[in-house]
């Protein structure tokens, strides 16, 4: 009896989010060919541009989708609207025609930083990237790094969290989930659930990983002016690699280098519970007041590796990031992270030529 009633629950679910999701387009699960695909309209850039606003669809004059308190000066809903967090709509194709993106995931979800989560990287300029919010795990699984993704975006929604922008859905915050913070009550992009992310794609023939681009850059290169919200869109997602730069052991706080100590000494210690990325500062070798940070969940495979000595230089691999939900104004530039995809996007050295590398624990191998 047990088990009839889980399918019948299941069948329930299903059939409660088919009746909520009037998307009219057949079921495009299966692979398609490139000659079959849907095209392109909109490069990640275009999308971005026009459908990305700074503080989300309004109505009449009034926004639709008011953010949570955080997105305003203080903390405080009646004060200036930062944007920090906001909705837009993405209207029916019958409204605006189809809008349509096609990109190649270059992220992965095996090693546990990236969850819930695609990172695509455009297919016509690979330097254009873009986060997209999926309510499932263990989407590698079905969507592998390489592979090309054709998204049909009327219906969904593209908004900004903590300041950063990604594909997703409306979501609402009642602030009551885990920790209670009135600052979080209010609307936020939220994860697309998954059998509506499947009818809004198409699956592009097979991955080639040797197509996905990574961008070699400098600290330098990163902008400094975040309080542009289509700057932080426009750079945010990208793969890039940032080379001859060592982990100086330090974490930011409040966007100021400490440094750390005892247990602290790995990628990610606990925040017991509120899940914010924890910041681990980079320097570049040659000029050790340029720096940035990786962003490392603590529920990452390789939280708990420690971090590697300061002897050891090279390269770092990862996605631009940028969060800010302090509620005041953003800092300039001092909030970029990089989100690693694993421990190999960690490729360092010491001056005997020994190759950094954690304990074989923290490599996940499926």
């Amino acid at each position: 009896m047990k088990m009839i009633k889980y399918i019948l629950n299941f069948v329930l679910i299903a059939a409660i989010a088919t009746a909520c999701h009037n998307y009219d387009e057949p079921n495009t699960h299966d692979y398609v060919s490139e000659s079959e695909a849907w095209k392109a309209t909109h490069t990640i850039h275009e999308f971005l541009e026009e459908f990305l606003t700074k503080e989300g669809t309004k109505i009449n004059g009034e926004l639709k989708y008011p953010p949570r308190a955080r997105s305003h000066k203080g903390n405080d809903a009646t004060k200036e609207n930062l944007g920090l967090f906001s909705v837009d709509d993405i209207p029916a194709d019958s409204i605006v025609g189809d809008v349509i993106i096609v990109g190649r995931i270059a992220s992965s979800d095996v090693a546990g930083n990236i969850y819930k989560t695609l990172y695509i990287q455009d297919i016509t300029d690979p330097k254009q990237g873009l986060k997209i919010s999926v309510d499932a795990g263990s989407l590698s699984g079905m969507l592998p790094m390489g592979q090309v993704i054709a998204i049909k975006c009327n219906g969904l929604a593209i908004g900004k969290y903590a300041n950063m922008a990604q594909l997703g859905v409306p979501y609402f915050n009642n602030a009551k989930e885990g920790l209670d913070n009135a600052g979080k009550k209010g609307w936020e992009i939220g994860r697309i659930p998954l059998p509506i992310f499947m009818e809004h794609i198409q699956i592009v023939g097979l991955p080639n990983i040797e197509k996905i681009d990574t961008t070699v850059m400098t600290i330098d290169e990163f902008p400094s002016n975040t309080a542009d919200y289509m700057t932080v869109a426009k750079w945010a997602g990208r793969l890039v690699r940032i080379e001859n730069v060592y982990f100086t052991r330090q974490e930011y706080d409040y966007g100021k280098p400490v440094d750390l100590e005892g247990d602290d000494m790995i990628f990610a210690p606990s925040t017991n519970g509120i899940g914010y990325p924890q910041s681990r500062i980079f320097a570049l070798a040659s000029n050790p007041t340029k720096y940035s940070a990786i962003g490392t969940s603590e529920y990452a495979k390789f939280a708990y590796a420690p971090l590697p000595t300061t002897d050891y230089v090279g390269s770092i691999t990862g996605f631009i990031s940028y969060y800010w939900d302090k509620g005041g104004s953003a800092p300039d530039g001092d909030e970029w992270t990089l989100v690693l995809r694993s421990l190999d996007d960690v490729k360092l050295k010491n001056n005997e030529g020994v190759v950094w590398r954690a304990d074989e624990n923290y490599y996940p191998k499926y």
